[in-house]
């Protein structure tokens, strides 16, 4: 029997896995391996008690596995009070890191009875995968405090993260997550323009309204300065020592005498 240096090969006898072969030539003696008895004795018609599976397990490391949100998933952004449904997908990389937990675990789960290739395995997992992403991508943000929309430049530590939950579940059947990418986390396109619209309406009456109140107070400033020089030039004019009063017909304030605008909100005061 050959094992290749990219493999591992399991003997399985009796129900059990008592041997594991690394990388190399090995003979195997009639009377240890019930396998090749078998195999001789078929030629000939005869019966065996016994009976022996070899499993050859590829130790090399697959690195273009995908993954991706099966379903959209919500998050409030925290920065704008939003709801966004969000989607996220990446590539990963798996390899067999423990040959007889992974037979003994994963092969009776497969159809067939036997593991054609890492597709196969992953598929396996894709539930596990999109838990671990969702909970990594929804903590992240409450503890960081970010809006959805500036999470790009964490994508190195929320992938980090994932690799490390998804890995420890991995580990259990004899799997290591060697590399975990986040690519992208995103949103479907009408709500993305929702919420560019949502944000330029904002900016469009945050300056509308600094904008307005500045020119408010201005306007009264100039109303007040107006009045008073108004009424210094009618006073000084006339000799008049006029007590006539006037109220305004906004905010009822008493104004002096021949004021042309309220002092107290600049509303124009009728003659």
């Amino acid at each position: 029997m050959v094992v290749t240096q990219s493999q591992e090969a399991l003997f399985f006898e009796g129900g059990e896995a008592p041997h594991l072969f690394l990388a190399g030539t090995y003979t195997l003696p009639k009377s240890n391996a019930p396998l090749f008895k078998s195999l001789m004795k078929i030629p000939f018609g005869r019966r065996t008690l016994f009976a022996a599976e070899v499993y050859f397990i590829n130790k090399t490391s697959h690195l273009d596995m995908k993954w991706g949100t099966s379903v959209p998933f919500q998050i409030m952004d925290p920065k704008y009070n939003m709801m966004l449904t969000v989607r996220a997908f990446g590539q990963y990389g798996i390899t067999v890191s423990n040959s007889r937990v992974f037979v003994t675990s994963i092969i009776g789960a497969v159809s067939g009875g036997h593991v054609s290739d890492y597709n196969t395995v992953t598929s396996l997992f894709t539930g596990l995968i999109n838990v671990k992403v969702k909970e990594v991508i929804s903590k992240c943000i409450i503890r960081k405090g970010i809006s959805l929309l500036d999470i790009h430049h964490l994508l190195g530590e929320i992938s980090d993260e994932c690799r490390f939950e998804i890995n420890a579940a991995f580990s259990r059947y004899g799997i290591e997550v060697v590399t975990f990418y986040v690519e992208s986390i995103n949103f479907p396109d009408d709500e993305v323009q929702l919420f560019k619209d949502a944000l330029s309406k904002k900016r469009v009456l945050a300056t509308l309204g600094e904008d307005y109140y500045r020119q408010r107070s201005l306007d009264i400033l100039e109303n007040r300065a107006s009045s008073r020089f108004s009424f210094g030039q009618e006073t000084l004019g006339s000799g008049s020592t006029s007590k006539e009063r006037s109220f305004c017909p906004t905010c009822n304030v008493e104004v002096p005498a021949h004021s042309k605008f309220c002092g107290q909100c600049g509303s124009p005061i009728e003659m």
